[in-house]
């Protein structure tokens, strides 16, 4: 089925069944468009793509295509660039058998709890980018990918802030996640961002944050039964900040981690 408007608003699409999802050339997706459009449609078959979407308003594709089992290719919004209050909330939420890499190669910004749960329990999920993230909104990814155990890397190149709460449990339980993480350009974190963001994550073995130099309150408890990880790295004039952390004294979740201030 393709679909060739150039907008969708609230209201449009609200049908039970369809297959092999091509949005061929919807270029904005309005304020609650697509709003649990699909639900539990699991003769929904094959991947989704919608390769010219550029925006999302506030609710917009929430719970779109939660629990539709029978999505068994990829996800794709090569274009997307911002995504408004809760867009792509649970989107995919339960879609068991959606596979392959997850990639929002133009995205720079995510309102207030954007894609949220959106791929809560996607075990086939294999790998996770946002190349061109810089920040997020007040629980900006909160359980993003939680619990899809199937992640092996994530990447987070350009990151500069994460919000109150932004990432929080976002890959949680995602036990085959391994090696390390960094996040390169994260420079600030503010109350209770990533907290238990690999929470249970016990593959990694080690964490960087080069540029890191403001963790607001309750910030940072991120790897609470990472046992895997043997060393956090932190910039050396931050020491003072990182040491003042309310969860420093516990390595921030990581009990068998030694805390690095590096020059």
């Amino acid at each position: 089925m393709i679909y060739s408007s150039s907008i969708i608003k609230e209201g449009q699409l609200r049908r039970s069944e369809y297959n092999n999802m091509l949005f061929d050339n919807i270029k904005i997706i309005g304020n609650y468009g697509l709003y649990y459009a699909f639900y539990k449609c699991t003769g929904i078959t094959g991947s989704v793509s919608f390769p010219k979407l550029t925006s999302i308003g506030e609710y917009g594709l929430e719970s779109a295509f939660r629990g539709c089992t029978g999505i068994t290719g990829s996800v794709s919004f090569p274009k997307l660039t911002s995504i408004g209050d809760q867009g792509l909330y649970h989107a995919f939420n339960g879609c068991t058998d959606l596979t392959g890499s997850i990639s929002f190669p133009e995205l720079t910004s995510i309102d207030y709890l954007g894609l949220a749960g959106a791929f809560y329990g996607c075990t086939g999920i294999t790998s996770v980018s946002f190349p061109k993230l810089t920040s997020m909104d007040y629980e900006g990814l909160a359980s993003v990918f939680n619990g899809c155990t199937g992640i092996t890397s994530v990447s987070f190149p350009k990151l500069t802030s994460i919000s109150d709460q932004g990432l929080f449990c976002a890959f949680q339980g995602c036990t085959d996640l391994t090696g390390s993480i960094s996040f390169p350009e994260l420079t600030s974190i503010d109350y209770g961002g990533l907290n238990g963001a690999f929470q249970g994550c016990t593959g990694i073995t080690s964490v960087s944050f080069p540029k890191l130099t403001s963790i607001g309150n309750y910030g940072l408890q991120a790897f609470e039964g990472c046992t895997g990880i043997t060393e956090i790295h932190f910039r050396a004039d931050a020491q003072s900040t990182v040491e003042a952390a309310n969860w420093y004294e516990n390595k921030f979740g990581a009990s068998n981690a030694t805390i690095y201030f590096d020059l």
